[in-house]
């Protein structure tokens, strides 16, 4: 499986991502691997990052008489992710795991500084993508095993026999799919919030190749005040 919160570089970098760290500590980068993109005009890139980050430490004492007393203190934790990136290409950037909040929320300050490129968070308008799906005769969708939505009366979730491909349209929140694409077939999950799993034994050059043509361009950059964090709803999507 590959999968992670989806970002954008404002442009292209000129050079490829290399290892590189902070006199052997966080932050740090670790480029793993490198194969050409599939058009021949870019690399892709997969590997792992390190940094610190800042987390909130609750301390509990509880008294005799049973009076809890807390105390709360700000203290550093240093944190990996994995990534997959087309930084010379289309820009994108994709992080199993993100810490923190804004565009430079880590992993993606440590890809930005070695870039010199601004990265944004991307949403994914879930609702459209879903219609053009349900509507496409040359690639169709095979399932429709996970529909996420939100009617105005709450979040709810059906899966398998409760979604079927034309309830794709109805998808708000996230969609979980058997797509036709190029002549093989991709299984996954995407979520409004930017996270998207395949589960697939796919290259990253061909995850990065399917979230470029299928996903991009269904892909915003949420106003200040959208919500672009995690859906409560399991956005690890499981095999189901």
């Amino acid at each position: 499986m590959i999968a992670g919160t989806l970002a954008l570089l404002e442009s292209p970098a000129e050079d490829p991502l290399e290892t590189w760290s902070n006199d052997g500590s966080p932050p740090a980068l670790d480029v793993r691997d490198t194969q050409q993109n599939l058009d021949g005009g870019s690399v892709v890139q997969h590997g792992v990052a390190a940094g610190r980050v800042t987390r909130t430490r609750v301390d509990v004492d509880v008294a005799p008489n049973g009076t809890i007393l807390t105390t709360s203190d700000e203290v550093p934790q240093e944190v990996t992710s994995e990534w997959v990136a087309d930084v010379t290409g289309s820009g994108l950037v994709v992080a199993e795991s993100v810490y923190g909040s804004g565009e430079f929320a880590f992993p993606f300050d440590v890809i930005a500084s070695q870039t010199n490129e601004r990265p944004e968070q991307l949403a994914i308008d879930v609702e459209s993508l879903g219609r053009s799906w349900e509507a496409d005769e040359e690639d169709g969708l095979l399932d429709t095993w996970m529909v996420g939505r939100d009617d105005g009366e709450g979040a709810r979730i059906s899966y398998h026999q409760d979604a079927h491909p034309t309830d794709a349209r109805e998808a708000t929140i996230g969609l979980g799919f058997e797509r036709d694409w190029r002549g093989t077939v991709a299984r996954g999950v995407v979520y409004r919030s930017g996270y998207v799993a395949i589960w697939r034994d796919w290259t990253h050059a061909v995850f990065c190749r399917f979230v470029e043509q299928e996903l991009l361009p269904f892909a915003f950059v949420p106003e200040d005040d959208e919500e672009a964090e995690q859906t409560t709803l399991d956005e690890s999507g499981g095999d189901a």
